[in-house]
C-alpha cells in the first residue's frame, strides 16, 4: 500500500504539535509568575524600611529578579510562534509519499526520505498526526490532508510500521 498526499503547515498546526511536549513538561508559567509576585513583595517589603544600605540591595535585586521572570514568562509563551516566524521552511507546501517500507517528505527545498525504523514512536492529536524521530524531532501531517477517514485509517496502518520496525530490521535503502 502506498500514496501521496499534499498538504501546507499552519501555525495552528504547529502549536497544536507541541501541546503534548509542553504538558508532559508542565506549564511552567504558573510557577514564574508566583515567583514573579513573591519577590515583588520582597521588593514593597524592603522599600518600606528606609534607610538601611542592605534594605535597598534587597529591594534592587527582588525587584530585578521579578521584572526577569515576567519576562521569561512572557517569551516562553510566544516560543513557539516566534520559532515558526523565523522559519519559512515550515510555511511551504510539502508533499508526503508513505509506502509499506519508507516515507517520502519534500518541499520545494527539501527532499528526506526515512525508512519507518528511524522513528521511534508516533503520536496522534485531534487534528495532526505526529512521526517522531526523538522526543522533540517530529514530523507533522494534518489530517486535513487526506480525503476521507478511510484514507486516514490506511495512513494509520502505514504508521503501525513504526512499531514493527521498532521489534524487526528491515532492509537498507538503495543507493540514489
Amino acid at each position: 500500500m502506498s500514496y501521496t498526499i499534499e498538504y501546507q503547515l499552519t501555525l495552528e498546526d504547529y502549536k497544536e504539535a507541541w501541546q503534548p511536549l509542553i504538558q508532559k513538561r508542565g506549564n511552567s508559567l504558573p510557577r514564574l509568575a508566583a515567583f514573579a509576585v513573591f519577590m515583588f513583595a520582597i521588593f514593597l517589603f524592603a522599600l518600606s524600611r528606609p534607610g538601611t544600605f542592605l534594605y535597598g540591595i534587597i529591594a534592587g535585586a527582588s525587584g530585578l529578579m521579578g521584572i526577569l521572570f515576567v519576562f521569561i514568562a512572557f517569551i516562553q509563551g510566544r516560543s513557539i510562534e516566534t520559532f515558526w516566524k523565523a522559519n519559512p521552511f515550515l510555511t511551504k507546501p510539502i508533499s508526503l509519499f508513505a509506502s509499506d517500507n519508507s516515507i517520502l517528505i519534500q518541499s520545494a527545498d527539501s527532499r528526506t526520505e526515512l525508512l519507518w525504523r528511524a522513528f521511534t514512536h508516533r503520536n496522534e492529536t485531534a487534528n495532526l498526526f505526529l512521526l517522531h524521530l526523538s522526543e522533540q524531532t517530529f514530523y507533522v501531517v494534518p489530517k486535513r490532508a487526506f480525503a476521507d477517514e478511510t484514507q486516514r485509517d490506511e495512513f494509520r496502518s502505514l504508521l503501525k510500521n513504526i512499531d514493527a520496525a521498532q521489534a524487526t530490521q528491515q532492509p537498507p535503502l538503495p543507493a540514489p
